[in-house]
C-alpha cells in the first residue's frame, strides 16, 4: 500500500497517505490490508468535487496507471436513456513539428477514429454508435484535442471498450491515411471564408520567428503532404511518432457519464483505459515543455502595430488586441472577466453606449476567447472588437481613441469591489440553481476543465467556470497597466481595402456592396424561415462557415465606404498571408506612431471623442438581480392536464423488442388554455420538475391585417427593420437583463413579433412590462413625433438600416446557403428572397419605419406562454398586466387567426434548380437532395426517423471516407409547415453536381441492399435506439417552453408527439423501410417527388454546363422561381 501511495503522489494528493494507512491496517488485519489495496489500487485521493445544490449527479474521481485520470459520473435518473464519454488530450498544434508537417495534431485527431488494433474497421465503432442512437466526435485546438462520444445507455461498456482501444493502440494505417489527408483539404476549404480564422492566421505571421503561435494549425494538402515531401520527411513516420510523444497517459483525462452505480463505471473505465501508453518521459519534448520555452508571442520592440486586412464577407470592424500574461490559473478570480464585464458592457454609460448614439457602431465585444489559440499558458489575448456603420469606419481613430479613454477611466476609478459582488452574486444563484446540461457536452467540458495546464484544483473543478470566490484588485493593476495603445495590435478589417475575389454582380451592386458591413449576428440569413420543428433543428448541421473567396472588384470612382487614413491606390502591393492567401497592409511606423500617440493625448474639444469623456462612466447597479427564490407551492391536481395513458401499447414494446426502452410513467405535464382571458390568448404550465425559480414567457403579437403581409417583399423588409430598431431601443435594458441572468428578445415571427423573455423570475415580470410597453410605444402617434425630432434616435435608426442591408446582401455568399436557400424558395411559395427584400431596404428610411409601425401595432393580438416557477394565479395576473396595452378584440379567441401557410406539392420525378456561386472563383459544389414523403404523420415521421439512423453513418463512411467526395455528407428528416421531406446534404469541391447526384445514386441501391442483408438483431438495435432517442426526457425548463411553444404556432398542440412516435416504432418492420425506400426514395419510385438544389461556383463547374446534363436525362429545370410556382400544388397548413 505505501508503494501504491507513492507511485500516486500528485499535487493534490497529500491526504492519501493518511487515508490508506488508517483503518483495518493499522490493526494489522491482512486480509482487510488486501482488501484496502485492491479497492485503491491506481484510485485517486477521496477528495469530491463540491458541487451545486440543485445538482442531482454523483462524482468520482480516478487515477489510472501511468498518470491517467478520470471522473465518472452517475445519473440515477432511471428516465435518461443517454451516456456519453470523453478523452481531453493535453496536446494541440501548437506541438505540430515546425516547419515540416504543420497541422499533424490535427491530422492525428482524424487518424485516431481510423480503427485499432482490437477493432480495425474504419467504420465498425461509428456503425456500433449508430445502431445504438450515438455518434462521435473531436476537435483540435492549439493546446488541447478532444474526442467524445455519445450512445444509449446498455450500450455503454462496449462503446467505452471501443472507444478506449482508439487511444491504446490505434491502427494509423497508411491505407487510410490519404483519404484523411484529403478529409484535411476539405476542411481547410470550408475554413477559409471564415474571417476569424484569416484574421488569427495573419496574426501568426507577426509572432516571433519559430514561436508556436507562428504556425499553421489547420494543416492543408501543402503542408502535410506537398511540403514534406520536398524535405523528404515520412508524414506517417511523424504522425506515429507524434502519437507516441503526446498521446502517453499522464496526459490524457477522461470523464463517463452513465446511469451506472459509480462501482459499475469505474470497472467500465478500468477495463477500458488501464493500458494507455506511458509516452515519452522527456519533459522538453511535451506540450508544456514547448510552450514553457517560448513565452510571449509577439516581441514587445515590435509593438504597437497597425494592419488592414481585405475580408471575405462585407464588413467593417476595428479590433485592438493586447498580449497579457496567462489566466487560465486565476480561475478563482478572473480578472479577465472583470475586464470583459466592463469594456463589453452595453449599459447607459458604457463605451459601447456612447458609440451606438453616436451612430459609429452596431456591436461591440470584449475579452479573450475560450480557444486555446487566445488563452495557454504561454499567454492571453485580450480583444476589444467594434463592428463599425460606415459613419464609424470614416471615424475609426475616434472609435479607437474612446476606447482608450475608456480604459484611462477604468485605471482612474481603480478596481471596483462592488462590480466584483455584483458578477460574484449572479454567479453564484447560476451555480446554486444549476440547470442540467446534455451528457456529451458536459462530460467534453469537464475532461478539458481536467487537464493539468490549467491547475483547476479537483475541488473546484465543477464550480471554476462558475464562481469567482477571490477579490485580487491588484491583477486587474496588472492587467490595466498592459492594456495601452504603445503596447496594442490594432487590425481593421474592412471592404474598404476590396474583398478576397470577384462577386458576380453588375456596377450599380458593386458599389452597393462597399456601402455595408457584416455583423456575425447577421449571417443566419435565413433566420426568418419558419420550415417546420425538424427543420429548424436540422439548420444547425449546416451552419459551419463554408469557404468562398468573395470581393467585390472593378468598382468605378470612390465608394462610400472610406478609410479617410488610406489611399488604396497609393498603398502598395499588399502583403498576402501563405496559407489563407488573406491580403494586407502593415502601417508604416509614422502612422502607427502619429495614431498611438494621438490615443495617449486629450481629445480635441471639436472631435467626436472629446463628447465620449464626458458621457462614459463606470455602470449602474443592476437593478434586476435577482433575491427571492422562492419555489411556488405545487399546484392542485385540477391546475395540470391528466398524463397520457397508453395502454397496452406500453406492454407491446417490451414484447416485441427485448431492448425497447421503458416508456416514462407518468408522462411530464404540458401547458394548458386558461379560460376567461379577453382578448389574449394563454397558457400556463406550473414547473414540479425542474424546482428553480426560473421562468419563461413569450409573447406573439400577430395579426392578419394590412399592412401585414408576410408575402409582400416591402412588409418582410419593414418586418426585420422594425424588429432591428425595437431591439436596440431595448438594448440598455436587454443587456442589463443579461448580466443579472435573464433575457429579452424581439424577433420576426410569420404574422408579427415575438417578445421572449426568461430567467430567474423575481424580476422578470418587471423586465416584460418593460419590454412590452417599448415595443407597443412603436405604435404610439406622439411618441414616434418625439423620436422623430431626436438626432441621437435617427442616428441608431440608420445605423440599424445598415445592418439590414448588410444581412441581405450576405445572404447566399457561401454555397452551402445557397443551395440550402433554393430548396426552400421552392417548397415555401411564402418565403422572401433576400435580394428582393435588399432592395427594398435600400430604400427605406425611418418615416416609412414610423408610418408601418403606426399602422401595424395597434392592430396586434396576443398570444402567451408562460412556464416555469409561477402559479396559475399569478399567470393569470401577468395576463391581464401584459394585455393592458395589448387591443382587445373578437379575434384572438379564433382556432385558425391567420390565413393558411402553404407548402409545394413537389412534381413527380426530379426538379433541378442549379445556380452559379456568387464567387465566380469559389471551388466549392453544394447539393442537397431533398425527397418530398407527403403530410406529416405519426407513422411517416416514425420511417423517416429510423431512416435516418440506419442511413447515416453508411452514409458518411461510403461518401466522406472512402469516397473522398467532400468534408460535409450527412442525411437528415425535414419537416416544412407539417409537410415529411427527407434530405441529403453533401459539400464538395472535387467533383460537379451532376456527379455528386449520381453518387447518391449509387449509394442508395447500396444502401437499400445492406438493409436486406442487416441481421434482425442490428435492425432491432436501430429501432430501439431511435425510440430511446424520442423518449430522452427534456433537461430544462427553456426545452419545455421551446417545445411546448412549437406545438402551440403550429396549432398541433401534439405535446406527446415524441413518445406517440415512440410506440409507433415498435410496429415498423425492416419491409415498412424498405417501402419507405422504394416508393419514395429510390429511382422508379411511384411517389418519388426529388428536388436537387445544387451551388457551384465556375473555378469547379458552371451552372449552365450541368443543367443540360440533367435536361438531357429528362429532369425538370427550373428556369425560374415564378415559374415552377406557377405550376404546382400546394398543401395548406392553418396557423
Amino acid at each position: 500500500v505505501e508503494l501504491i501511495c507513492d507511485s500516486l503522489a500528485g499535487p493534490n494528493d497529500s491526504d492519501k497517505c493518511d487515508m490508506l494507512h488508517s483503518g483495518p491496517h493499522s490493526h494489522g488485519a491482512e486480509a482487510d490490508l488486501e482488501s484496502c489495496a485492491k479497492r485503491h489500487r491506481y484510485a485517486s485521493d477521496q477528495v469530491l468535487p463540491e458541487k451545486s445544490p440543485n445538482d442531482k449527479l454523483s462524482y468520482r474521481f480516478l487515477s489510472l496507471p501511468g498518470g491517467a485520470e478520470a471522473l465518472l459520473v452517475s445519473s440515477d435518473d432511471e428516465k435518461k436513456n443517454k451516456a456519453a464519454a470523453s478523452v481531453a488530450v493535453a496536446v494541440g498544434s501548437f506541438c505540430d513539428p515546425p516547419g515540416r508537417c504543420e497541422g499533424l495534431a490535427h491530422y492525428l485527431e482524424h487518424m485516431i477514429f481510423m480503427g485499432s488494433t482490437k477493432y480495425p474497421s474504419e467504420a465498425e465503432f461509428e456503425e456500433f454508435l449508430s445502431a445504438n442512437g450515438g455518434y462521435s466526435n473531436a476537435f483540435t485546438e492549439s493546446a488541447r484535442t478532444c474526442y467524445y462520444m455519445e450512445v444509449n445507455k446498455g450500450h455503454l461498456e462496449t462503446a467505452l471498450d471501443m472507444f478506449g482501444q482508439v487511444f491504446v493502440s490505434p491502427s494509423l494505417k497508411t491505407d487510410s491515411a490519404q483519404r484523411e489527408l484529403e478529409a484535411i483539404e476539405s476542411e481547410f476549404r470550408l475554413a477559409q471564408d471564415a474571417d476569424a480564422n484569416r484574421v488569427m492566421q495573419v496574426f501568426a505571421t507577426f509572432a516571433k520567428e519559430g514561436h508556436p503561435f507562428n504556425s499553421f494549425g489547420w494543416g492543408n494538402l501543402r503542408s502535410l503532404r506537398d511540403a514534406p515531401e520536398k524535405l523528404g520527411v515520412d508524414v506517417n513516420a511523424e504522425l506515429k511518432k507524434f502519437y507516441a510523444t503526446h498521446y502517453g497517459a499522464s496526459k490524457i483525462r477522461i470523464s463517463v457519464y452513465g446511469q451506472e452505480p459509480l462501482d459499475d463505471l469505474e470497472s467500465k473505465v478500468r477495463r477500458s483505459f488501464s493500458e494507455l501508453p506511458h509516452g515519452a518521459s522527456d519533459a522538453s519534448a511535451s506540450q508544456e515543455g514547448v510552450l514553457a520555452k517560448a513565452g510571449m508571442p509577439f516581441d514587445i520592440a515590435s509593438l504597437p502595430k497597425l494592419v488592414r486586412v481585405r475580408p471575405v464577407k462585407d464588413v467593417h470592424r476595428l479590433s485592438m488586441c493586447w498580449q497579457l500574461p496567462p489566466t487560465q490559473h486565476l480561475y478563482r478570480s478572473k480578472p479577465d472577466t472583470y475586464l470583459q464585464h466592463l469594456l463589453g458592457h452595453e449599459g447607459a454609460g458604457s463605451l459601447f453606449s456612447w458609440l451606438n448614439a453616436q451612430g459609429l457602431a452596431t456591436s461591440l465585444t470584449a475579452g479573450i476567447g475560450d480557444d486555446t489559440t487566445e488563452s495557454n499558458s504561454m499567454s492571453a489575448l485580450f480583444d476589444v472588437t467594434v463592428t463599425l456603420t460606415l459613419r464609424g469606419l470614416e471615424h475609426w481613430r475616434q472609435v479607437g481613441h474612446a476606447t482608450m479613454m475608456y480604459l484611462d477611466l477604468l485605471r482612474r476609478e481603480g478596481p471596483q469591489r462592488w462590480v466584483h459582488e455584483e458578477l460574484v452574486a449572479v454567479q453564484n444563484m447560476e451555480w446554486r440553481f444549476q440547470e442540467e446540461t446534455d451528457p456529451t457536452g458536459y462530460v467534453q467540458h469537464l475532461s478539458c476543465q481536467m487537464l493539468p495546464f490549467l491547475e483547476i484544483d479537483k475541488r473546484d473543478l465543477l464550480k471554476a467556470q462558475w464562481t469567482t470566490p477571490d477579490w485580487l484588485p491588484d491583477n486587474l493593476t496588472d492587467f490595466l497597466s498592459l492594456m495601452r495603445p504603445e503596447l496594442c495590435i490594432i487590425s481593421i478589417l474592412s471592404t474598404a481595402y476590396g474583398r478576397a475575389g470577384d462577386v458576380k454582380e453588375d456596377a450599380e451592386e458593386a458599389v452597393d456592396e462597399q456601402e455595408a458591413a457584416s455583423d456575425d449576428p447577421d449571417d443566419e440569413a435565413n433566420a426568418d424561415e419558419a420550415d417546420g420543428t425538424s427543420e429548424d433543428e436540422d439548420e444547425n448541421d449546416h451552419e459551419t462557415e463554408k469557404m468562398a473567396d468573395v470581393t467585390v472588384g472593378g468598382v468605378v470612382g470612390k465608394p462610400v465606404a472610406c478609410d479617410p487614413f488610406f489611399d488604396i491606390g497609393t498603398a502598395g502591393t499588399p502583403s498576402t498571408e501563405t496559407h489563407f492567401g488573406t491580403q494586407y497592409w502593415v502601417a508604416s511606423q509614422t502612422e502607427i506612431d502619429e495614431v498611438t500617440s494621438s490615443w495617449q493625448r486629450e481629445p480635441c474639444v471639436s472631435s467626436l471623442a472629446a463628447s465620449a469623456r464626458s458621457a462614459m462612466r463606470l455602470p449602474d447597479r443592476n437593478c434586476f438581480i435577482a433575491t427571492d427564490f422562492e419555489l411556488r407551492p405545487s399546484p392542485s391536481d385540477d391546475a395540470v392536464e391528466e398524463p397520457l395513458c397508453l395502454g397496452e401499447a406500453a406492454v407491446r414494446l417490451q414484447h416485441l423488442y427485448p431492448s425497447f426502452p421503458s416508456l416514462p410513467s407518468p408522462l411530464p405535464v404540458w401547458p394548458r388554455r386558461l379560460q376567461h382571458l379577453s382578448g389574449i390568448r394563454m397558457w400556463h404550465l406550473q414547473d414540479t420538475v425542474y424546482l428553480t425559480p426560473r421562468t419563461e414567457v413569450w409573447v406573439k403579437l400577430s395579426t392578419d391585417e394590412a399592412p401585414m403581409n408576410p408575402r409582400c417583399n416591402r412588409v418582410a423588409a419593414l418586418m426585420d427593420f422594425l424588429s432591428r430598431v425595437i431591439s436596440n431601443t431595448l438594448n440598455e435594458t436587454a443587456y442589463m437583463a443579461e448580466q443579472a441572468s435573464l433575457y429579452l428578445r424581439v424577433v420576426v415571427e410569420r404574422y408579427g413579433l415575438e417578445l421572449s423573455a426568461g430567467g430567474f423570475n423575481h424580476k422578470l415580470p418587471l423586465l416584460m412590462e418593460v419590454g412590452l410597453r417599448e415595443v407597443l410605444s412603436f405604435g404610439d402617434k406622439d411618441t414616434w413625433q418625439r423620436r422623430l425630432e431626436d438626432t441621437i434616435f435617427r442616428a441608431k435608426v440608420e445605423a440599424q438600416r445598415e445592418q439590414l442591408v448588410r444581412k441581405y446582401r450576405n445572404a447566399n455568399l457561401r454555397p452551402g446557403d445557397h443551395a440550402a436557400n433554393l430548396r426552400r424558395l421552392l417548397i415555401m411559395p411564402g418565403k422572401r428572397e433576400a435580394r428582393d427584400c435588399l432592395q427594398e431596404a435600400k430604400a427605406l428610411d425611418v418615416h416609412d419605419l414610423a408610418a408601418f409601425a403606426q399602422e401595424l401595432l395597434p392592430k396586434f393580438e396576443a398570444e402567451i406562454l408562460a412556464c416555469g416557477n409561477l402559479t396559475q394565479a399569478e399567470a393569470v395576473e401577468l395576463a391581464s398586466t401584459l394585455a393592458a396595452g395589448v387591443r382587445k378584440g373578437t379575434n384572438s379567441t379564433r382556432a385558425a387567426p391567420h390565413p393558411p401557410t402553404v407548402t409545394t406539392v413537389v412534381p413527380r420525378g426530379t426538379t433541378v434548380w442549379i445556380e452559379d456561386s456568387l464567387d465566380v472563383r469559389n471551388k466549392n459544389v453544394a447539393v442537397e437532395l431533398y425527397w418530398q414523403i407527403g403530410p406529416k404523420t405519426t407513422r411517416t415521421n416514425a420511417v423517416a426517423d429510423l431512416l435516418d439512423s440506419l442511413m447515416n453513418v453508411p452514409l458518411f463512411d461510403s461518401l466522406r471516407t472512402k469516397q473522398q467526395l467532400g468534408y460535409e455528407v450527412s442525411c437528415c428528416v425535414r419537416v416544412t409547415h407539417e409537410v415529411q421531406g427527407f434530405s441529403v446534404w453533401l459539400m464538395s469541391s472535387k467533383v460537379s453536381p451532376w456527379e455528386i447526384c449520381g453518387r447518391v445514386e449509387e449509394f442508395l441501391v447500396e444502401f437499400r441492399q445492406s438493409l436486406v442483408d442487416m441481421t434482425a438483431e442490428l435492425f432491432e438495435q436501430h429501432v430501439s435506439s431511435t425510440a430511446a432517442c424520442k423518449l430522452e426526457p427534456i433537461r430544462t425548463l427553456l426545452g419545455v417552453q421551446e417545445r411546448a411553444w412549437s406545438e402551440l404556432q403550429e396549432r398541433r398542440c401534439a405535446f406527446d408527439e415524441r413518445l406517440r412516435e415512440a410506440v409507433e416504432l415498435s410496429s415498423v418492420t425492416r419491409g415498412d423501410v424498405l417501402e419507405f425506400l422504394d416508393r419514395h426514395i429510390l429511382k422508379g419510385g411511384e411517389r418519388r417527388m426529388l428536388i436537387c438544389a445544387a451551388v457551384g461556383g465556375k473555378a469547379q463547374t458552371n451552372a449552365e454546363s450541368e443543367r443540360s446534363k440533367f435536361l438531357a436525362r429528362g429532369d425538370a429545370l427550373v428556369s425560374t422561381r415564378a415559374s415552377f410556382l406557377a405550376g404546382v400544388d400546394f398543401y395548406e397548413h392553418l396557423v
